[in-house]
């Protein structure tokens, strides 16, 4: 059987279209979109702040939300990297500015909404009426008009405005952005993913008033062995996120004789920890050393490669001092080392925190780690 390898695309988080027209979305059992959909149904009106370590699929389940939530409020899913470049001048007014900007330009777009004659010329359009405007709100009033004037003209009388690409922004940058933010309580629904140092270190004061979903990796069995036995929920997650991405039913993948990949795929499930990013990278990275040695399809030697160099650029990121602290914090809460590196393990998944709030060195890097001789 011949997969499109391709199509795992790691680095790139399903869109809207992925979901609801391609059925690409499996969900994840804990918090995710479909339990910030319930708790915004349920009334919640506290800003919702996201946050997790890289590749952990935050940014997928806001593209879902996105889709639950598309005829019960009006808004936009804003990637705020995307149309700003993030630099030592970014001001939080260019934040609140895009964000503005991309709730009006939907609200007219795609919602197809008249709106107040004064929010036109405030995103350099012309009013549709002839009314003259005396004053044009800028900065987070503009931010706050547009949020009344979008519940005033539409049948919803609901404003939602999802956030992704903050947590690329420096923390100082993000603190002052979610400060505004949680003004808009009342007047609109806020979805945010943030910075993770903002999440688990002091700066998380800024947070008090936010209701808090981490995005981590799934729990997965930790040894081939035992996901044979019996698979864990999180093991057969991560082999249907491939099966769908590849395009076949994953009761069909391994079914041929010659077909390799279901092997693959199993040591991939556990050696990345969980972290549905790093499946799909030594996946796809394992399916290309075996078309290196001419086979179809990967299997275990193929995925230990692919490890291998995963490996090594993981203890390319590691400082002075961080294998013995990597080894402290291993099974525990990861309290006892200082917070700038457990924020920095935990951001670069070297550490990768479970439910119960226990860390664990990534298996890529574990047995590195644990040997005396990695200083």
């Amino acid at each position: 059987m011949s997969y499109d390898w391709q199509a795992l695309a790691p680095t790139r988080p399903l869109a809207i279209a992925d979901v609801a027209s391609r059925g690409l979305y499996i969900p994840r059992a804990g918090d995710g979109a479909l339990e910030i959909h319930a708790l915004l149904e349920a009334g919640n009106e506290a800003p919702v702040a996201i946050f997790g370590p890289a590749g952990s699929g935050k940014s997928t389940e806001l593209a879902v939300l996105a889709e639950c939530r598309q005829t019960l409020w009006v808004g936009p899913l804003v990637r705020l990297d995307k149309v700003l470049t993030y630099s030592d001048e970014t001001d939080v007014d260019d934040v609140v500015a895009a964000l503005a900007h991309a709730l009006i330009e939907f609200a007219l777009d795609t919602a197809g909404l008249v709106l107040a004659p004064e929010l036109y010329p405030a995103i350099g359009r012309a009013s549709p009426t002839a009314i003259s405007v005396a004053m044009i709100p800028r900065g987070f009033d503009l931010l706050l008009a547009a949020a009344r004037d979008i519940r005033r003209a539409s049948k919803q009388k609901r404003v939602g405005v999802m956030i992704d690409g903050l947590e690329k922004a420096s923390s100082g940058l993000a603190r002052r952005t979610l400060s505004l933010l949680e003004r808009l309580r009342g007047e609109a629904s806020v979805v945010v993913v943030v910075p993770l140092e903002i999440a688990t270190g002091p700066a998380a004061a800024v947070l008090q008033d936010y209701h808090l979903t981490s995005i981590g990796p799934v729990v997965v069995s930790s040894s081939v062995p035992m996901l044979e036995a019996k698979s864990l929920p999180g093991d057969n997650f991560m082999f249907e996120v491939a099966a769908r991405r590849l395009g076949v039913a994953s009761s069909d993948i391994g079914k041929a004789p010659e077909d390799t990949t279901s092997i693959a795929m199993r040591h991939c499930i556990v050696t990345s920890g969980g972290l549905i990013r790093t499946f799909l990278q030594l996946l796809q990275k394992a399916a290309l050393y075996g078309v290196i040695r001419g086979r179809a399809t990967p299997d275990s030697a193929d995925v230990s490669r692919a490890a291998e160099e995963q490996t090594n650029f993981l203890l390319r990121l590691l400082k002075d001092g961080d294998a013995v602290a990597l080894r402290q914090a291993d099974d525990t809460s990861g309290t006892q080392i200082d917070i700038e590196r457990r924020v920095r393990f935990l951001a670069n998944g070297l550490l990768l925190e479970y439910p119960g709030r226990i860390v664990r060195i990534a298996p890529l890097l574990s047995q590195a780690i644990k040997k005396e001789r990695v200083a």
